[in-house]
């Protein structure tokens, strides 16, 4: 029977330590603390680091997280509840993960706390893939600029503060459908990420650059008068005609551009992409057209 349990017991430990599993025991009474094979998996650091140094495990939470170990240790040997901390660590060569620590109390007969026993699960797979789809949800997937849904919080933050003029530039790249037909989808993929990244050289940090989809962005600027915004507009336009090169090829995007400002906002968001769109329809068709509706003042540049 004894063998039976035993046998078991290291199967179990096999089982945890394959899935960056470390099992963790503090005896109050001897004042040690235990950890096993999985610790050095998961940490870098040779087990015996933490059985001569029980503070070596605090040490190695990352600092912007220490006050998440505190609170743990305040539930396990203070209000005596089971404790469940997610946090990260800095492994000893320096890369940060994402562990979750699970423990519980042990009391005597005389319901004296006597030890602590836990576990430490590796969990950084986990966040990251969190992060990932919490960032897809509010970016374009290619470009990773902010997608409509982020557009239209930072529109919506914006009017609340009342960080007006808001003005919203559409933008529609000129023949994109023909560098797809003539180089591929891979070269119209890198093409847009360039813009992408050339569009935000040319805004603030608190303008936003979206991309809508295809080969439409709009660029969500505040504080900003209609002389500067059509200034924008125009070095974002030459911009896209200096050329991209692929390969050994000279690529032009040129771009229509269609812009609403709002002065005291009095339009949604949607209504402003609606003018600005209309406006940059009319820019195909005319060199220099402008226009006013709504209150709003509407320019369209080409």
């Amino acid at each position: 029977m004894w063998y039976r349990a035993e046998n078991s017991e290291d199967q179990l430990r096999t089982i945890l330590e394959d899935v960056s599993v470390g099992i963790w025991t503090y005896d109050l009474n001897m004042m040690q603390f235990e950890v096993s094979e999985g610790f050095e998996k998961i940490t870098g650091y040779n087990v015996k680091t933490f059985r001569k140094d029980p503070e070596q495990f605090r040490a190695i939470i990352h600092p912007d997280d220490q006050h998440l170990f505190v609170s743990g240790q305040k539930e396990l040997m203070i209000l005596h509840t089971d404790m469940v901390k997610e946090y990260r660590i800095i492994c000893s060569n320096g890369e940060i993960k994402w562990v979750q620590n699970r423990g519980r109390a042990q009391f005597n007969h005389l319901n004296n706390l006597t030890r602590l026993e836990g576990v430490l699960i590796d969990i950084t797979e986990r966040k990251q893939m969190e992060e990932s789809i919490q960032f897809l949800a509010y970016h374009d997937e290619l470009t990773g600029l902010p997608n409509r849904t982020l557009l239209n919080i930072r529109f919506k933050e914006y009017s609340k503060r009342g960080h007006f003029p808001l003005a919203v530039l559409f933008i529609d790249l000129d023949n994109f459908k023909d560098v797809n037909d003539t180089y591929g989808h891979i070269v119209g993929d890198l093409l847009l990420k360039d813009i992408a990244d050339r569009m935000l050289e040319l805004v603030r940090e608190q303008d936003t650059v979206c991309r809508l989809g295809g080969d439409e962005f709009v660029v969500l600027l505040t504080e900003m008068d209609e002389s500067r915004v059509v200034r924008v507009a125009d070095r974002i336009r030459a911009s896209l005609t200096e050329g991209f090169v692929y390969n050994g090829f000279s690529l032009t995007a040129g771009a229509s551009i269609g812009i609403c400002v709002s002065l005291q906002g009095n339009s949604t968001l949607e209504e402003m992409i609606q003018q600005a769109d209309g406006a940059m329809y009319d820019a195909k068709k005319n060199n220099d057209y402008e226009h006013k509706a709504y209150g709003n003042i509407a320019y369209s540049k080409n």
